[in-house]
């Protein structure tokens, strides 16, 4: 398939959208990061103006008995004027909550963390964000 549609959109992207700045910190370990909703945000509107679909997809999941949650997200971005596409497969992990008991916490929001950092990452690659 010819991917020059979706490159030249990419591309309008890279100029369109600027760097996301890591502001949130984390509570605990202090350092600073960038959230999912913060580059989905800075994303959207360059995504609508470009015709840009994204699809994601979750190609395998596995959880430890410690409560590791640990996945393959595949991310699709599809030019809708042609239906040209770009597609990259990323790594997604969440770890379980282990108490000072040694009880471990895992609770329903652990696989969406994980899918959530997977598209994190691969919209920070391949946007240049």
């Amino acid at each position: 398939m010819d991917t020059q549609g979706i490159h030249a959109a990419i591309l309008a992207v890279y100029k369109q959208v600027e760097k996301v700045r890591k502001e949130r910190q984390h509570p605990t370990h202090r350092f600073r990061f960038t959230g999912h909703d913060d580059v989905t945000d800075a994303l959207r509107d360059a995504f609508i103006e470009q015709g840009i679909i994204q699809e994601v997809s979750v190609a395998k999941f596995t959880r430890s008995e410690l409560g590791h949650v640990a996945c393959e997200v595949h991310v699709r971005w599809i030019l809708v004027s042609d239906g040209s596409f770009v597609a990259v497969s990323m790594p997604g992990e969440s770890m379980a909550t282990t108490t000072r008991d040694g009880r471990v916490l895992t609770d329903d929001l652990q696989v969406g963390k994980a899918v959530s950092y997977a598209v994190k990452t691969a919209q920070l690659k391949t946007f240049m964000l």
